[in-house]
């Protein structure tokens, strides 16, 4: 997909089961000028993945019915390894934090439009994408009186 001077559109996928929320990132989105496509369930969002190889960004909720955001981008990963990942949730405690694939952003709710645009801008900009997600997953297993279960996978 190419915009009117010939360059590649950025699209975004954005996943939540709240209808609400789901429209108003979307909007956030397309009013900074991203191509959006929009999933109310992991299942859908997976679907739309694999049949969709311009999407660039996923942006999902963390804990959703059926399919959390972890269990999607997981899925997700193995068949568009590159596909870069933003989980939004208001729960960065949640033990589901330490299910997400290394490399995923996180972005804690309520959050500014202006945040959000800038961290999709620097999903996109990243070869490769270091955050603090390793950070986040250590002191949340830490505080759960486990080992850093990152260690345990990359050790």
């Amino acid at each position: 997909m190419t915009d009117s001077q010939g360059k590649a559109k950025q699209s975004i996928l954005v996943v939540d089961d709240d209808a609400e929320a789901l429209v108003t990132v979307g909007a956030f989105l397309v009013n900074a000028g991203f191509t959006v496509e929009k999933a109310a369930s992991g299942d859908e969002a997976l679907r739309k993945i694999v049949a969709d190889p311009s999407i660039n960004v996923l942006v999902t909720d963390l804990l959703m019915p059926g399919m959390s955001g972890a269990d999607l981008i997981t899925h997700a990963k193995r068949v568009r390894p590159n596909l870069r990942s933003l989980v939004i949730t208001g729960y960065p405690n949640a033990d589901e934090v330490a299910e997400l694939p290394p490399h995923t952003s996180i972005l804690v709710k309520p959050f500014r439009r202006a945040t959000l645009i800038t961290e999709v801008k620097s999903l996109l900009g990243k070869t490769s994408v270091p955050n603090k997600t390793e950070e986040l997953i250590a002191k949340t297993a830490r505080k759960a009186g486990l080992k850093n279960p990152l260690k345990q996978r990359l050790g």
